[in-house]
C-alpha cells in the first residue's frame, strides 16, 4: 500500500478512496478548508443514503457539523451494493439517533395490484422494519389511474440456463403480441451480464432488438467501413481497405471480386474513379494536419456514411456504434497523452484492430431493455420480466470481509470496525470437506449467510418494484421421472420472521394465484419452451411505432 501511495504521489494521481479519505482528513484538521466550505454551503442534501459506505458517512457527518442543516433521503429496502463496501446497517443505526425522520409511504409508480403484491410479500420479509416503513399506499391523485395491474407466472420447462434464457425470450416475444405492447415497454432483468447477452442474442435471432450490444464494435458494418475509409485515406497502398469500402458500399455484393480477378488494373482504376474514393484521395493530402479524431470524422463524411446508415434496419444503433467508435478514438488519444506519446492515425487503426470494445447498446421504443437487477435500480418500465429466480445466494467467509463495531458511535462511525482477511489456502481447489465442516460450525458462517440473504432480499425488492403496469416471474419448471417442481432458490429466501417462506408459487396451471404472506394474489400462468414451433420471426419493421428511417 505504501508503494502504491508513493506511485500516485510521484505521478500526480489520486484514486476514488483518496478523494474521500483526504477530504475527510481536511474536514477534521484544516480550519481554513472548513471555514471556506461554511461560507459557500448552507445545507447538505444526500440522496440514495442507503448506499453509503462508512467513510462516506463520516464525511456526511463532518459536513453536517459545518452546515448545521442536512437532509438525507434513502430507502433501506434498496441497499444492494454491499459488494462495493456499503453497509446497510449504518442507515438503520444513524436513523435511530435522529431527532426527526419522515417516511415517504406513497407509490407514484406501480398500479394497485402490483403494490398490493409487494406490500403483502415484503411486509413479511422486512417485518423487523415495521409495516409502516415497508407498505406503500396509492395517493388519492392517482387512485383512478392506478387501478388494475397484471402479474404473470411463466413456467419455463427447460433443464439448463441457456435453454431457459431462450424460452424466456420466446415468452417476451409472446408478451409483445399478446398484450399488444411495444418492445421498449419491457425490461428483462438478469443476475449476470452473461445472462443478459444470451437473452439479447435470442431476442435478436427472432428479429426483436435488445439493448445489450451484440459482439465487437469493429465487427459492425458501419465501423468496418469507417475504419476502412480511414485506412485508405491514410495509406494509398492499402488496397484491401479499398476493396472493403467498395464491397460494403455495394451492399456486400460479390461482383467486385469477380471484376478484380478478371482485370485488376482496370478494376482498381474504376474504383478510384468513384466520387467518394476521390474524396478520400483528396483527404490524404491533409490528413497529416488532423488529429486521429478529426481524420476519422473526415473519413465518415467523405464516404457519406451517415446517409448510408439511414437505410439500415436499425439506424439508431448504427449511429450509436459510430459514436462509440469516436469515443474509442478519444480514449486512444487520452492514453497517448497519459503515456507521453504522440497520437497518430496509424496508431489509432492499430489500437482498434486489437480492441475488444463492445457494440453500443440499443435504445428506443422498438428495443427490449435487457439488464442486470443492479443496473435496474432507479429505473422503471411498464412491464418487467424477472429471470434467474433459482439463483441462490453464495457466501464466502474467505477473502476480505468487513466486521462492524459491536457498538455504533454516531460521532465516530469508523471506530472499532475491522477488516477480516482469511486467505483460501488450497488454490483452485474449491472444496475441502474437512475445512467445510469446520467452517459451517463457526458463528461467522451464520453471520455471513444472513448478510448475503438480506442483500438478496433487498435486490429482489428492487427488481419487483421497477414495474408500472405488469410484472412477470419467469421460473424454471424442472421435470424428472419422479417429480415436477419449480426452481425458486432465490424466492425461497424471501422468509418471514419465523423463517418460513413468504411466497409460494403455483405448480398447477389451473390455480391462477400465488400466495404472498397471507394474501392470495391473482396471476396468469403461461408455459414456454425454447424450441416452440409457434414462435415465428418477429418483423418489428412492420410496426408503426418504429422510428422513421
Amino acid at each position: 500500500m505504501e508503494y502504491y501511495d508513493e506511485y500516485k504521489k510521484s505521478h500526480g494521481m489520486v484514486d476514488f478512496i483518496d478523494q474521500e479519505s483526504k477530504v475527510l482528513s481536511m474536514l477534521k484538521t484544516n480550519q481554513s478548508f472548513c471555514q471556506s466550505l461554511s461560507e459557500r454551503i448552507n445545507a447538505l442534501m444526500v440522496d440514495e443514503y442507503q448506499d453509503t459506505s462508512p467513510i462516506q458517512l463520516a464525511l456526511f457527518l463532518a459536513m453536517n457539523e459545518i452546515t448545521g442543516k442536512s437532509v438525507w433521503v434513502g430507502d433501506p429496502k434498496q441497499a444492494i451494493y454491499g459488494f462495493r463496501g456499503t453497509d446497510p446497517q449504518l442507515m438503520e443505526q444513524v436513523v435511530n439517533t435522529l431527532e426527526r425522520s419522515i417516511v415517504l409511504d406513497y407509490s407514484w409508480r406501480s398500479k394497485e395490484n402490483l403494490v398490493n403484491f409487494t406490500n403483502a410479500l415484503f411486509s413479511e420479509v422486512f417485518s423487523y422494519m415495521g409495516r409502516d416503513k415497508v407498505c406503500l399506499k396509492i395517493p388519492k391523485e392517482r387512485e383512478t389511474k392506478a387501478k388494475g395491474g397484471d402479474i404473470e407466472l411463466w413456467h419455463i420447462s427447460e433443464k439448463n440456463n441457456t435453454d431457459e434464457y431462450h424460452a424466456t425470450a420466446n415468452g417476451v416475444r409472446n408478451l409483445i403480441e399478446r398484450r399488444n405492447i411495444k418492445p421498449g415497454d419491457i425490461a428483462v432483468l438478469c443476475r449476470q451480464n452473461d445472462g443478459c447477452s444470451l437473452i439479447a442474442s435470442f431476442l435478436e435471432a427472432q428479429g426483436i432488438r435488445a439493448s445489450v450490444g451484440q459482439g465487437l464494435l469493429v465487427g459492425t458494418k458501419e465501423c468496418r467501413i469507417a475504419l476502412a475509409a480511414l485506412r485508405y485515406m491514410n495509406d494509398k497502398n492499402d488496397t484491401v481497405a479499398l476493396a472493403e469500402i467498395i464491397k460494403m458500399k455495394n451492399n456486400e455484393s460479390d461482383e467486385w471480386f469477380t471484376e478484380l480477378v478478371a482485370n485488376m488494373d482496370e478494376t482498381l482504376a474504376k474504383w478510384n474513379a468513384e466520387e467518394f474514393i476521390a474524396k478520400l484521395e483528396d483527404g490524404r493530402d491533409h490528413i497529416k494536419y488532423w488529429t486521429p479524431l478529426e481524420a476519422l470524422e473526415q473519413a465518415i463524411n467523405r464516404i457519406d456514411l451517415l446517409e448510408d446508415i439511414k437505410c439500415l434496419p436499425n439506424s439508431s444503433l448504427a449511429i450509436g456504434n459510430l459514436d462509440t467508435l469516436r469515443g474509442a478514438c478519444n480514449e486512444y488519444m487520452d492514453n497517448c497523452d497519459f503515456n507521453g506519446s504522440a497520437p497518430s492515425v496509424g496508431g489509432f487503426i492499430y489500437y482498434m484492430q486489437n480492441s475488444d470494445k463492445k457494440q453500443a447498446k440499443g435504445s428506443g421504443e422498438g428495443t427490449v431493455n435487457v439488464l442486470t437487477y443492479h443496473g435496474s435500480k432507479g429505473l422503471e418500465w411498464p412491464w418487467v420480466v424477472l429471470s434467474d429466480l433459482d439463483n441462490k445466494p453464495r457466501t464466502d467467509i474467505f477473502g476480505v470481509n468487513m466486521e462492524p463495531a459491536k457498538e455504533f458511535k454516531v460521532e465516530d462511525p469508523l471506530a472499532n470496525r475491522n477488516i477480516r482477511y482469511w486467505p483460501w489456502p488450497y488454490g483452485s481447489q474449491k472444496k475441502f470437506d474437512l475445512i467445510d465442516s469446520i467452517i459451517d460450525s463457526l458463528p461467522v458462517r451464520a453471520i455471513e449467510t444472513k448478510k448475503a440473504e438480506s442483500e438478496e432480499q433487498r435486490l429482489m425488492y428492487v427488481g419487483m418494484t421497477r414495474a408500472r403496469n405488469g410484472l412477470v416471474l419467469a421460473v424454471r419448471k424442472h421435470t424428472t421421472k419422479k417429480s415436477i417442481d419449480l426452481k425458486t432458490g432465490w424466492l425461497d429466501i424471501m422468509k418471514n420472521e419465523k423463517g418460513n417462506k413468504a411466497i409460494s408459487l403455483s405448480l398447477d396451471t389451473n390455480i391462477q394465484e400465488i400466495l404472498a404472506g397471507s394474501s392470495k394474489i391473482p396471476v396468469s400462468i403461461f408455459e414456454y419452451i425454447w424450441d416452440d414451433p409457434n414462435v415465428a420471426l418477429y418483423n418489428s419493421e412492420e410496426k408503426e411505432y418504429m422510428p422513421d428511417i
